[in-house]
């Protein structure tokens, strides 16, 4: 054996391991991706939005921003306010009850030149009166049963008040209105005292009708205005539109502000 410091070193190396075929291949070049675009591979937090507090961009419409729809809105509460008044008005005038005096006094005041207690569309207010005619209009349909008082439930009469043309309307199912012309067999000197509500018809259009055939049941002339006194009214029904009022009032104001800033800030840009 050949000692080990005598032994010959060896001639060549080790071949080394061949370069991968995969590291050696280019990286393909990234396709730009068209402006606004991100990479689906991406997440929402891995963007930058440029400011923390501004949303993501989304798709504009017709906002409460939009000026055009601003005034649509005011328009249409404005609209309903209008036509809600009326109602309102009355409901605050009938807080207290009005005194119309007594109908049969009123051709004596008017001859002798005294002044006579108005008798004004609206006005709430406890009227004194005596059916003069034999004549009753009823509303509705009478209800199958033999019970007399309560046939005539829930209907109106249309009765004549003597002293002026004023019409009366009462609650067929009042107790002393039907003890009345159970007894009676009609309501003629039945005494109305109300309260109640003086209706002007000539300024209510929903009682065209009513005003036509009234006139020409009782042959009242052309020249002279009917009203009625409505008894079987409360002021309390009016309250829903006291809301509606207050609500396209609150409507109005929101819309009406926003509409000032939108333009302010149109005009600042």
């Amino acid at each position: 054996p050949v000692p080990m410091a005598d032994r010959p070193e060896p001639t060549s190396r080790p071949p080394e391991p061949e370069a991968s075929a995969e590291a050696e291949a280019p990286t393909p070049a990234a396709t730009p991706l068209p402006p606004g675009a991100h990479d689906p591979a991406t997440t929402p937090d891995d963007l930058d939005w440029g400011d923390d507090e501004a949303p993501p961009p989304g798709r504009r419409g017709l906002t409460l921003r939009h000026p055009l729809l601003l005034i649509l809105v005011l328009a249409g509460s404005t609209l309903l306010a209008v036509r809600s008044w009326p109602q309102v008005a009355y409901l605050l005038s009938a807080r207290e009850t009005a005194d119309c005096g007594n109908l049969s006094d009123r051709p004596y005041l008017r001859a002798e030149g005294k002044p006579e207690p108005s008798l004004d569309h609206d006005t709430w207010c406890k009227l004194e009166g005596v059916v003069e005619s034999l004549t009753i209009y009823a509303t509705g349909e009478a209800k199958d049963t033999t019970d007399p008082r309560a046939r005539d439930q829930g209907r109106k009469y249309y009765v004549k008040l003597n002293g002026d043309d004023m019409f009366a309307v009462l609650d067929a199912g009042r107790a002393e209105v039907a003890e009345y012309r159970i007894r009676k067999g009609n309501l003629f000197g039945f005494e109305v005292a109300g309260p109640g509500r003086i209706i002007d018809l000539s300024k209510v259009p929903g009682f065209t009708d009513t005003d036509r055939f009234l006139r020409h049941r009782f042959r009242v002339a052309e020249g002279h205005t009917i009203k009625l006194y409505d008894t079987t009214e409360s002021p309390s029904e009016r309250w829903p539109y006291a809301l509606v009022f207050g609500l396209m009032l609150l409507t109005g104001l929101l819309a009406l502000v926003g509409l000032i800033r939108v333009l302010l800030a149109r005009r600042s840009a």
